[in-house]
């Protein structure tokens, strides 16, 4: 099989060369012909072998790419901390039958995997990441597995170079959330749906798409989107063979677990007011102009948002996209329907309200934006002669080379998040008998994690012989802050801890609580990490401090 996935091109003694590059249509994209060419020091290896080891290595690249992230083992930050305290603490059962501590949603399916991880190999950052780490690891293999189905050799290694470089890929193969698992399942369902196009009367593909199909909408919210596309995008492509009738037969068994899930697991999340208000704004307006903004803002920012492609070059990729559109319009329009509809469907459930259209949420949209940007681009380089290519070398560069050099150097200096940890081994290490620790109310869940496991492992942290405050929120208003901790005014040595500062109306409480703990107290020590910082205060009593 060619690279492209094509029947290979036979090659017999009357078949006539007419120069080493000869480009020749195989099915609907175009591959070199593989007739070694002849070098000076004997014949040379054809490119679309070539291109197939370059694609092994940059599998193998990707793949340490993720492991050494994993391995980084950076703090828990507040968001997988909220998480970790349901899966620790809830059985089984109740993950399933009980609405998810301090607002999280997450897949049922998802649930089960993380409880599984931390009841066979304990309740450590490790065992809390390994699903997501092995569904990065598994998403390589099944991204190849596309390309190599449609695109020729020089955009599937266009495709594959970004995708294994493109960082939120690769951290959310190194955080305990769910969203790499959404990337998972929609490669998985897209690839289940390529091999079914390749042997339609396939009986072992046909079941094999119905169960991938029933474990994405265990296993991954946004999965009936993909599943969507892809069956849509299979029954206009056979709509007259017999392959039809059983497409349709799986997609009511779809639809009717995607409606039992709804109802058991969705619905609640649709009317939290919580999590309503915090992704409003990923919601379509319904105004016409607001809503005309709205859209071009957020397609934008799936290519410049930090939590799905973080590209800093966004036009040039925005350009090899619809390329990409354009190549595959013309050449295969059922592959473009399975990767432009999820997009589609994605943004009318956000028109509606239904699903936020943002952020980490459409993480899974981008494997399809990558393959568009890899046809795109080898379409823009093979618009040039070899020898001339400068300005195509320029377009590709400016995608990937900043976003590889930003690998480079994640793996040379590990990405950090919120340094909590180092800031609670550090109090440790230092703290006297009599001690104080004051914690930002947002330090509060990931502090107790690391303390006791949510009261889990007694002691753990090693704190439990310090007075514990647990700070108020003050949301924007600086005098609530300063009441709060007025409350430490004669207490003496206290630890202050913050994480997750500026999160809350744009108040830097890294700056605003020393200065108003500086009326009270003198500050002895401070320590400071990512997004973290612990800071010891001599207080002076109430009556001194008032003088």
């Amino acid at each position: 099989m060619t690279l492209s996935g094509s029947v290979p091109l036979p090659i017999t003694p009357s078949t006539s060369i007419i120069s080493p590059m000869s480009q020749v249509e195989v099915g609907p994209i175009v591959a070199t012909d593989l007739q070694p060419e002849l070098g000076t020091d004997g014949p040379k290896v054809p490119w679309p072998q070539r291109a197939r080891s370059i694609l092994l290595w940059l599998m193998v690249i990707g793949a340490a790419l993720r492991i050494l992230r994993y391995l980084a083992n950076r703090s828990l930050w507040l968001d997988e901390a909220y998480l970790a305290d349901s899966v620790l603490t809830f059985s089984f059962k109740q993950l399933l039958t009980r609405p998810l501590l301090y607002w999280q949603a997450a897949p049922p399916g998802f649930l089960m995997l993380q409880k599984s991880a931390v009841t066979l190999l304990g309740t450590g950052e490790y065992a809390l990441r390994l699903v997501p780490l092995l569904a990065g690891l598994t998403s390589l293999p099944l991204f190849y597995g596309i390309i190599r189905r449609c695109l020729g050799p020089t955009a599937c290694v266009i495709a594959m170079l970004l995708f294994i470089v493109l960082d939120p890929l690769v951290y959310y193969s190194a955080e305990s959330k769910q969203y790499g698992l959404d990337v998972m399942f929609s490669l998985a369902i897209v690839w289940s749906a390529m091999r079914l196009r390749d042997e339609p009367l396939s009986g072992g593909r046909v079941i094999a798409m119905a169960g991938i199909g029933i474990l994405g909408i265990g296993c991954s919210h946004p999965s009936v989107f993909v599943l969507a596309a892809a069956g849509l995008a299979l029954i206009w492509e056979f709509r007259r063979s017999e392959l039809r009738n059983r497409l349709i037969v799986i997609i009511i068994l779809w639809v009717g677990l995607f409606a039992a899930e709804y109802f058991l697991f969705l619905r609640p999340l649709t009317h939290h007011s919580g999590l309503a208000a915090y992704w409003a704004g990923d919601y379509m307006p319904y105004q016409c102009l607001a809503a005309i903004k709205w859209l071009g803002i957020e397609l934008y920012g799936l290519y410049h948002g930090y939590a799905t492609m973080w590209l800093p070059m966004v036009d040039a990729a925005i350009l090899a996209t619809l390329l990409g559109i354009i190549r595959f319009w013309r050449r295969d329009r059922a592959m473009l329907a399975m990767l432009m509809l999820p997009l589609i469907f994605t943004l009318a459930a956000a028109a509606v309200h239904a699903y936020p259209f943002g952020s980490r949420l459409v993480l899974f949209l981008v494997p399809a934006l990558v393959v568009l940007i890899g046809a795109g681009g080898a379409m823009i380089w093979e618009s040039f002669v070899p020898g001339r290519r400068i300005i195509p070398s320029l377009i590709l560069a400016s995608i990937i080379l900043p976003t590889a050099a930003r690998a480079v150097y994640y793996v040379l200096i590990p990405a950090k998040r919120e340094e909590i940890r180092p800031m609670l081994e550090y109090v440790r290490e230092h703290k006297k008998s009599g001690d104080v620790l004051y914690l930002f109310h947002i330090s509060e869940i990931p502090f107790r994690y690391y303390q006791d496991r949510f009261g889990l492992e007694e002691n753990r942290g090693g704190l439990a012989d310090m007075t514990w405050i647990f700070g108020q929120s003050g949301d924007s208003d600086v005098s609530v802050y300063r009441a709060d901790l007025a409350r430490l005014r004669g207490k003496g040595r206290v630890w202050v801890l913050i994480t997750h500062p500026r999160a809350v109306g744009g108040i830097d409480e890294e700056q605003l609580f020393p200065a108003i703990l500086d009326q009270w107290g003198r500050q002895i020590d401070r320590v400071n990490a990512f997004n973290a910082c612990a800071i010891l205060y001599e207080m002076k009593s109430a009556t001194a401090a008032g003088k």
